[in-house]
């Protein structure tokens, strides 16, 4: 909205750095377009604002960024308010794995990940890459029809269930759809149900998830990585339009919260099983559209065998060092304060506050 023309120039400035902060867009490569809409509004169309390196004076909100460039894969980023810096790597088109988001290594702030794992963050994490979409029915189907459960190579780890470890035939015999075909518990006759070609694949233990990552080549994000890729600090903008409290799953994209680095469906839809062990069981993230909203900020640990019709996953790619990736990847065993050994604070220094 225009100011009226009488409005002096003095105040015609303060009035709007009052409600506009700084922000700068940089790219990689350079001279790509960046158009802007606010975070809140969907509905509207992304308005051209320059190209990289931007300065821009932007709304003191949330606002998503589209980022393009030819020959490249368009971006598509959230950001807060205190965001005042945004720096994107585009890939190109003709790239494996073209839609994947690159991420940047650097330090992790335990703030960035849920306060229970908060002792055991690391330092920092390595570059990566990190799928745009969670996995589809479509893509997983190449998988069954590839023989995936047949192909002991891409079963790497022990099946232990409930202290217990089960052999390869009976693990199998457990991971099979609605009428005994081997597939996702929510699939019949070895194949999804009709249209839904896109929606993520839900139905799957971690071990199947763990499979199909192997035998795509690539890995499950740790909760670190998946932490740093959801912006969890983004919550009170991602959560209102995300898949929660819904009728059932949507097509991966279908609802526009968006992470800022532009990862879609990181908060509802499909849970994502993780790497990382805690105890005898395996972390999720995210939540799932039939969860409350709070799960997105909070790791559903789950047992690995769990086939609920929620369970999903997302791959990354771990561009890093390999041995930091594995550290990252180990079980976790977050401290749990007992606040029933603290000793209490005495009469007197409760009247003193």
């Amino acid at each position: 909205t225009s100011l009226p023309p009488q409005v002096p120039d003095s105040l015609r400035e303060a009035m709007l750095e009052s409600v506009t902060t700084p922000r700068s867009v940089i790219s990689d490569p350079p001279s790509a377009s960046v158009s802007w809409r606010p975070y809140d509004r969907p509905d509207l169309a992304f308005e051209f604002i320059g190209t990289t390196p931007v300065e821009w004076q932007g709304p003191r909100s949330g606002v998503a960024f589209r980022i393009e460039l030819e020959g490249h894969v368009p971006r598509v980023v959230g950001r807060g308010p205190r965001a005042v810096s945004t720096s994107v790597r585009l890939r190109r088109s003709s790239d494996v794995q073209a839609d994947a988001l690159h991420v940047a290594g650097g330090a992790i702030s335990p703030a960035l990940v849920e306060a229970r794992l908060a002792n055991a963050v690391p330092a920092s994490l390595g570059e990566f890459l990190i799928d745009r979409y969670e996995v589809t029915n479509r893509q997983f189907k190449e998988f069954v029809d590839a023989d995936g459960y047949r192909s002991p190579q891409y079963w790497t780890h022990p099946f232990e269930r409930e202290g217990e470890e089960l052999t390869w035939e009976e693990a199998m015999a457990q991971f099979v759809d609605l009428t005994g075909r081997s597939g996702p518990s929510t699939w019949t006759g070895g194949n999804f149900p009709a249209g839904t070609d896109d929606y993520p694949v839900v139905g799957l233990s971690w071990y199947e998830a763990a499979a199909y990552a192997d035998f795509a080549g690539r890995n499950l994000p740790t909760v670190y990585h998946w932490s740093r890729a959801a912006g969890l600090m983004n919550a009170a903008f991602i959560v209102p339009f995300s898949n929660f409290g819904g009728e059932g799953l949507t097509s991966v994209g279908e609802f526009p919260a968006v992470s800022p680095v532009g990862a879609y469906d990181m908060a509802g839809n499909a849970r994502e099983w993780l790497v990382n062990a805690i105890g005898n069981q395996r972390y999720t993230g995210g939540g799932g559209w039939n969860d409350p909203p709070y799960l997105f900020a909070l790791t559903q640990p789950q047992p690995p065998f769990d086939r609920s019709e929620t369970n999903g996953l997302r791959l990354m790619t771990n561009l890093g060092d390999p041995g930091a990736f594995a550290m990252a990847s180990q079980p976790t065993e977050p401290e749990i304060r007992d606040f029933y050994s603290d000793t209490p604070a005495s009469d007197e220094l409760y009247a003193e506050l």
